[in-house]
């Protein structure tokens, strides 16, 4: 059986673009488009036997785009939060920015913290976001789960669309239908 569930993706790096390419194409990209056209639209998960069909809503930050990102929120079945480990600006976003926006029209909707890069900690690289800092800011946006993972490396990439397709597919209380005129 095949399930169709939305999958919101919100940072302001291009972290989110890695990790999504990664998993879809099975490698980390050499170089990626900056405006999102390598972004793919759609991933398939195998969750216990059945595939899932996640449909990617990337929230962009840029203020072009800023008008419709309320729109995508309330559609949204689970988000994935995700920072870069060696960018504290990009984890900043998620505590302030995304808290303000995304969980007030959607607070019923599970969300994962990712924080991407995670090599750079093998390499014991200076300046990197904090176990503390994490659990201080996945406590205030009402992050359920966190997970660390480097789409350079693949590690734990596809741990986190599994864990993402998993919470999609949990019966939670029915959203609101959302009508959108353009």
């Amino acid at each position: 059986m095949r399930s169709s569930k939305n999958l919101t993706l919100v940072g302001n790096t291009l972290a989110k673009n890695y990790l999504t390419s990664t998993f879809h194409y099975g490698k980390f990209p050499q170089h990626l488009n900056h405006f999102g056209h390598d972004f793919p639209q759609k991933i398939h998960v195998q969750v216990e036997g059945d595939f899932i069909e996640l449909v990617l809503l990337d929230t962009s930050h840029a203020e072009t785009k800023a008008r419709f990102r309320p729109d995508v929120f309330p559609l949204s079945d689970v988000i994935l939060a995700v920072f870069a480990i060696d960018n504290h600006d990009s984890l900043s976003y998620l505590e302030h920015e995304f808290h303000e926006e995304a969980i007030r029209r959607c607070p019923d909707t599970p969300v994962i913290l990712v924080g991407t890069k995670s090599d750079l900690r093998g390499e014991k690289k200076q300046g990197l976001v904090t176990t503390e800092e994490v659990e201080r800011v996945a406590a205030a946006i009402g992050a359920g789960d966190y997970v660390e993972c480097s789409p350079k490396t693949k590690y734990k990439v596809e741990e986190v669309f599994a864990k993402a397709a998993k919470l999609a597919l949990e019966e939670r209380p029915k959203k609101r239908k959302m009508c959108v005129v353009v």
